[in-house]
């Protein structure tokens, strides 16, 4: 198909990558443009072996394409011969490379993704961008058959109809497989500076092709390119007062790209990137909570569709103009805008330099990207408008792509249904998602900083927060969103690596959401209710209490409107804003604070659920309350977070009475003691002989000397961890150091892990040492499951657990999320663990034992499980799955003998898992590679 005298292909090598290329003329190469700046640049032809050195000398202002000149003439002449795809049409091609061919079928799009002729004053309308397919039939030259996969193709490589040059494949990438995209060279003629360097060089120029030097509407889209890149390109902080105003920070570090639920059924439930969602959807409407990161996503699709950069923007955006309109402004107006009002709409400066009938040319062309912003931030009176309005410019631009944004309670399911949307719905931040966002967070900050000192003070900032987010429960209470995080990093950095502790950093968090962040956003009352912060705290602490001391994580509608009512009364100021139905509205759709499942009402985070319920039982001096519930997991947060609300008297007596249930209840004293002396952070004043009681119990317990102490600590839980001496304040080689980290150890997690590495190697060694360590029952007492029950009021729910015997129904496991440990044994029945596993987030141990049916383990590569022991041997065809998990350290298999052939086989499935077989392990597996990480 492709005559090799006629084309030429080139090796472009610039900063260590090599392209593709096509020469034009002996001097002259067409490539791809990405990668080129500040490095040498390379060229070698397919019939020279020798690379010449070469100049760009003209590069597209948006689209992925440069040409080259070399400073020493290529041999043999050159004829070039330019295609022209007719729009919808589909044709073989060939690629072009040095030693290289590949066949594929090039099609240049419909009306969806072509600039109207009137845009160019041409006589038909222009391709922006082809699609290329390569073929499995794929040949090579000079290498042989099979040379390179049919999928792999150079960016810059040339593309061919026949003889004729068609276009030169981009960076952009694309998610299906094969699938390239190609600028089509016919676009390269808009530049009048390319047709000049082909004149210049003697290369032919088709004079029906010629474009207009400078069309108004191509200037003005790169001046207005040009503002909406600088305009979004930065982030900024509303509503938070812990220091001063707030600042700016770039765009790139507060943008977390998440997962998104929804869609078209079969999709998966885990979710799907944000990004790849859009890319195959032309109108959306995306659900979020408040801080969720809406509005950075619709500005960071702004950004990426302004700056038309092939090698880092989506494909999906390529070509596409944005208008980011809040939809607070829009309906400030008496009547929605009309296109050629957009601009105006946006606020933006460009509004009245736009040409005459620039938006209605490009949202005729298929070309607009409408990102529409907030609905819940209008008046719900003003929704039906919106809808309306919607349905009006969809209906007379269908080929544009509209993003349209609310909270999730703003309004109804499948209300854009009408007009072709999806909904999807952002999912919350993972532990994974939170460690990735302050490590770019910091990364960005680091840039900015212009000297070393500052910037090794930077990465300081980083560790010291990693830890800090990892052990003071708090933080990880409130990094569940974008915005939280945001807050958090910028906090800790204004304050040079010291955050505010519980109370001041609740206080904060509360008056942001619950005020400053709508009045500095100016949104007005979108569900009719104005309430002071301090009105809506007192419901919300009311509904708060009600549930923790129901054992409740969500209530019905109906119940919290009857909570809602029940404070009313108290509340006469309240009266005129509206009935409890309308109150309760106005707290889901505005505060971030509460959520909506189906016909249930919860808290996102349950942090601030706690210091609202502690505040609500300290407004009622509800110390016994406290007291009778402390020992319960559930209550110990709160009853810490009451010993900071309480005025020095009450606070006093809540610690004493403490102490003393502890001394009267052998049962419940280490932890009831324990809680006490973690509950002195929170005690700004307190009465000295009650310090010192509280103090002298916990001496008496931490740190532990004996191994029995260290287990009767660990049963504590994670509260423990606060209160445990650290190297600087004991011998870290001592005894002592070492019953430290066995407790530490025993507790285990990430905050654990990050407490554990503080001490010398030699001390993990030794403290483990202590104590041979085999897989059998566990120090911590396992709870038959059979006997579980989770009526209110009963023990805490067991951390390790057991099934016996052949069961189907795993069901009750989901009443135990925060199960660490779970025994499987004598279950000839059980086949996978899908059903089994659903839900266990904390789940690090797993033990298999009498299994013989079990030949599916992909669902452990989906957990958090660090450790799996496992028989009998399910073969290495059921382990290989195993290898896709990023978390498990160890297996033990104690069916096999050590160094068998199968142990050997598995080693080579599982790089990096340490393999145990035999009748026991004499210390804990993954001993001395603690982990930084938490599932």
């Amino acid at each position: 198909m492709l005559d090799p005298q006629t084309a030429r292909p080139a090796a472009v090598v610039a900063g260590g990558h090599e392209f593709g290329g096509c020469f034009l003329t002996p001097v002259l190469v067409l490539t791809a443009a990405h990668a080129l700046d500040g490095h040498r640049i390379t060229v070698t032809s397919g019939d020279s072996a020798d690379p010449v050195d070469c100049d760009v000398v003209w590069r597209h202002p948006t689209a992925d394409a440069a040409l080259l000149r070399l400073r020493e003439p290529g041999s043999g002449p050159v004829a070039v011969e330019w295609a022209d795809l007719a729009p919808g049409a589909t044709v073989r091609c060939s690629v072009a490379e040095p030693f290289t061919r590949r066949e594929g079928l090039l099609s240049a799009p419909g009306t969806r993704r072509l600039a109207g002729a009137a845009a160019y004053e041409v006589g038909r309308a222009l391709a922006r961008y082809l699609l290329l397919e390569l073929l499995d039939t794929s040949t090579s030259h000079g290498g042989g058959p099979g040379r390179r996969p049919a999928a792999v193709a150079r960016a810059g490589a040339a593309v061919f109809t026949g003889i004729a040059l068609a276009g030169v494949i981009t960076a952009a990438r694309n998610p299906k497989p094969r699938r390239i995209e190609v600028t089509p060279v016919r676009a390269l003629f808009t530049d009048s500076d390319f047709v000049g360097v082909l004149r210049e060089h003697g290369c032919p120029v088709p004079p029906d092709w010629q474009m207009p030097a400078a069309a108004p509407d191509a200037d003005f889209e790169r001046k207005y390119a040009e503002y909406v890149a600088g305009r979004y390109d930065r982030i900024a902080l509303t509503g938070l007062d812990l220091f001063g105003e707030p600042g700016t920070w770039p765009l790139e570090a507060t943008y977390q790209e998440l997962l998104v639920t929804g869609g078209s059924e079969g999709e998966d439930d885990a979710g799907t990137s944000v990004e790849q969602a859009l890319a195959g959807r032309e109108r959306v409407l995306l659900r979020g909570g408040a801080g969720s990161g809406k509005t950075t996503l619709l500005q960071r699709l702004a950004v990426a569709a302004a700056r038309r950069d092939p090698a880092s923007s989506p494909a999906f955006l390529h070509d596409l103009v944005p208008f980011l309109l809040p939809v607070r402004s829009l309906v400030r107006e008496p009547a929605l805008p009309r296109p050629d009002q957009l601009l105006d709409a946006t606020r933006s400066p460009l509004a009245g330099g736009a040409p005459p009938g620039w938006a209605h040319r490009v949202l005729g062309a298929g070309r607009g990207l409408m990102l529409l912003d907030g609905i819940d931030e209008a008046p719900a009176d003003d929704r039906p408008r919106i809808r309306a309005w919607l349905a009006d410019l969809i209906a007379a631009f269908p080929a544009n792509r509209w993003i349209v944004t609310a909270r999730p309670s703003a309004v109804a399911q499948a209300w854009l249904a009408m007009e072709g949307f999806t909904e999807l719905a952002l999912a919350p931040m993972t532990r994974q998602d939170i460690q990735a966002f302050v490590h770019r967070w910091f990364d960005m900050v680091r840039q900015e900083v212009p000297d070393s000192f500052g910037r090794v003070r930077v990465e300081d900032f980083r560790e010291s927060l990693t830890v800090a987010l990892a052990t003071r429960r708090e933080l990880t209470g409130l990094a569940t969103n974008p915005l939280m995080c945001t807050l958090i990093c910028a906090t800790h950095m204004h304050r040079h690596g010291h955050l505010p502790h519980g109370m001041e950093l609740y206080r904060a968090v509360l008056d942001m959401l619950l005020s400053r962040r709508d009045e500095e956003r100016d949104i007005g009352r979108p569900e009719g209710v104005r309430l002071s912060p301090e009105a809506q705290a007192q419901v919300l602490q009311h509904i708060a209490y009600w549930m923790l001391r129901n054992g409740r994580t969500e209530i019905s509608t109906a119940q919290a409107v009857t909570l809602v009512v029940r404070v009313l009364p108290a509340m006469p100021r309240l009266g005129p804003a509206g009935g409890a139905d309308q109150v309760l509205r106005h707290l889901i759709a505005r505060t971030g604070l509460l959520t909506v499942h189906g016909e249930s009402v919860g808290f996102v985070h349950r942090t601030l659920q706690d210091y609202l319920a502690a505040r609500a039982a300290v407004d009622g001096e509800d110390i016994g309350m406290l007291v009778r519930n402390a020992h319960e997991e559930q209550w110990q947060d709160v009853v810490r977070l009451a010993v900071g609300h309480a005025p020095p008297q009450l606070r006093a007596g809540l610690l004493a009475r403490l102490v003393a249930r502890g001394d009267a209840a052998p049962e419940h004293r280490a932890r009831l003691h324990l809680l006490a002396a973690a509950s002195l952070t929170h005690a700004v004043e307190l009465d000295p002989a009650v310090r010192h009681r509280v103090e002298r119990r916990a001496a008496a317990l931490v740190p532990p000397r004996t191994f029995p102490d260290a287990l009767a600590l660990a049963a504590v839980g994670p509260l423990v961890l606060e209160l445990l001496p650290g190297p600087e304040t004991i011998d870290p080689y001592g005894h002592e150091a070492a019953m430290v980290v066995r407790t530490a150890e025993l507790i285990g997690g990430e905050a654990a892990e990050l407490f554990v590495r503080r001490f010398p190697p030699v001390t993990r060694s030794t403290a483990r040492a202590g104590t041979s360590w085999t897989p059998g029952p566990s120090t911590v007492p396992t709870v038959p499951v059979d006997s579980w029950t989770t009526t209110a009021g009963t023990t805490d729910p067991p951390r390790h657990a057991a099934y016996r015997g052949d069961r189907t129904d795993f069901s009750a496991l989901r009443s135990l999320p925060g199960l660490h440990t779970l025994t499987i044994s004598g279950n000839a029945s059980l086949t996978r663990l899908d059903e089994v596993l659903t839900g266990l987030r904390r789940l690090r141990t797993l033990v298999l034992s009498g299994c013989p049916g079990l030949r599916d383990l992909s669902a452990v590569a989906r957990t958090g499980v660090v450790f799996l022991e496992i028989s009998p041997y399910p073969g290495p065809a059921a382990c290989a799955a195993l290898a896709a998990s990023r978390w498990l350290r160890a297996v033990y298999l104690p069916g096999l003998e050590e160094n068998c052939a199968e142990v050997r086989e598995l080693a080579a499935l599982l790089p990096g898992v340490t393999l145990f077989a035999g009748a026991g392990i004499t210390t804990p597996p993954g001993a001395g590679t603690l982990q930084n990480e938490d599932p």
